[in-house]
């Protein structure tokens, strides 16, 4: 076998391979808590919040940097102020609370942003206090949710199901 044979043969099995390998498949929807630790340690820098429509679910997107952080996202009958625990005026009919431990904000990032969204009728800050950043998001409708990390860049993903 010459060499050119032995590296097409390679380059072919190795395609077939990668081929039959499944992708990761995301997270359900559901209407339960959802959390993770923080994975790394290190303090998290929230410098973004961004929001979208794909059509089935709403997502919204915390922008990270320097590392992931923890997290916990469920459902709560009122989102209040960490340190005064006033109700925060949020839009909608039932709501998420967000916690991102691990973390701080940048002057970037907005405290409400109402993105006129199927779903997500209004997200605001709740608090940041000690390295713990809280929001609120308020929903149209009781709907299952998931969240779920991306990387390069990392990124904290809750979607919402219409």
């Amino acid at each position: 076998m010459t060499i050119r044979r032995i590296l097409v043969t390679i380059a072919a099995a190795g395609t077939a391979i990668a081929v039959a390998l499944p992708a990761e498949a995301l997270p359900a929807f559901s209407t339960t808590a959802k959390s993770a630790t923080d994975p790394s340690g290190s303090m998290t820098q929230l410098w973004n919040l961004r929001t979208g429509n794909d059509g089935t679910f709403d997502r919204i997107v915390f922008d990270e940097r320097v590392s992931a952080s923890g997290y916990s996202v469920r459902y709560v009958s009122r989102v209040v102020y960490d340190a005064s625990g006033q109700v925060v005026p949020l839009k909608g009919r039932y709501f998420l609370r967000v916690v991102i431990n691990g973390a701080a904000t940048t002057s970037s990032m907005p405290t409400v942003r109402t993105p006129g969204l199927p779903e997500v009728a209004q997200i605001r800050t709740a608090g940041e206090f000690e390295r713990v950043v809280s929001y609120g998001i308020g929903l149209n409708r009781y709907r299952g949710f998931r969240v779920f990390r991306l990387t390069s860049p990392t990124r904290l993903v809750i979607d919402v199901l219409h």
